[in-house]
């Protein structure tokens, strides 16, 4: 029997250094490797909220996913977060990424409201990965 992809988030707070993280964790539907898109609930929103995403880092885990898969982190207006830098990405080697602005290092990119997380160009049954967001808040907690 086929079984759907899976998508869940996990949070954890370093007290002091005005650093969050969201680990965002997926599995591959068994019949055709895809990820469905999943928007953030209350509570993850809530936990993101008066942060700024700062860096993203990408783990394959296995069965590992298809080279070159991709991943887009959106807000509340669709406009992706990392400026489509999440793209081609490495099916073996983990990966830490900076938001880009119009192909441009950015820096740290303010969250409004929820966000979604799709991922494209992976159809390796049950594959696996992380997408860990560091969200930074000048001035500390």
């Amino acid at each position: 029997m086929a079984t759907a992809s899976s998508v869940t988030f996990a949070t954890q707070t370093y007290f002091g250094r005005g650093i969050k993280t969201l680990t965002i964790s997926w599995i591959g539907a068994s019949a055709d490797g895809s990820v469905a898109s999943v928007t953030t609930d209350q509570i993850t929103t809530q936990f993101c909220q008066g942060y700024d995403l700062g860096a993203v880092e990408i783990v394959p885990r296995a069965p590992a996913p298809q080279a070159g898969y991709g991943i887009t982190i959106s807000d509340i207006y669709v406009s992706d977060l990392m400026g489509g830098v999440l793209t081609g990405l490495s099916h073996t080697t983990p990966q830490y990424f900076l938001p880009l602005l119009n192909g441009i290092v950015y820096g740290a990119r303010p969250i409004f409201g929820t966000l979604t997380f799709a991922l494209t160009s992976q159809n390796v049954s049950v594959a696996q990965g992380l997408c860990i967001l560091f969200l930074y808040r000048s001035g500390g907690e």
